[in-house]
């Protein structure tokens, strides 16, 4: 299960777990998932990371991974190259070389330092073509 979707107050799907569990069942469940991803982490489980339900809330999953022990190198691969890997489009994303999708995010800061980085998107590229370049300062294409 995503972490997003359990650790984030506005997730639909924690909302409708905490009122299914009752607000203590709810956060048995969320000990117990966070427990099982802090021992997959600590045993070199090859994590994947990504989100189904909750678009533009990833930093949340990046966030939590790290928080419970991977390291942020680990989360950038998460996110990417193993991701691609997982869905069998490694010969086509995930990574940034020639002949490969361009879908590139650029960040204000560097999530090999400060992971809640990827909170900070300036500029996104979908499959070659500029969809956003938010006012961060770093002008216009």
């Amino acid at each position: 299960m995503p972490l997003g979707i359990l650790v984030h107050p506005a997730s639909a799907a924690r909302q409708g777990l905490e009122a299914r569990l009752g607000l203590d069942g709810l956060k048995a469940m969320i000990e117990d998932t966070l427990d099982t991803m802090r021992r997959a982490i600590d045993s070199g489980v090859a994590i994947v990371l990504g989100t189904d339900t909750m678009h533009g809330m990833l930093a949340v999953e990046a966030v939590q991974a790290v928080a419970l022990g991977m390291s942020n190198a680990g989360v950038v691969r998460a996110l990417t190259g193993r991701a691609a890997q997982a869905l069998g489009q490694a010969d086509k994303l995930g990574c940034i070389r020639p002949g490969l999708a361009a879908d590139l995010v650029a960040l204000d800061g560097d999530p090999l330092a400060d992971i809640a980085a990827l909170e900070r998107v300036a500029f996104v590229m979908a499959r070659g073509t500029v969809v956003t370049w938010p006012s961060v300062g770093l002008g216009a294409p």
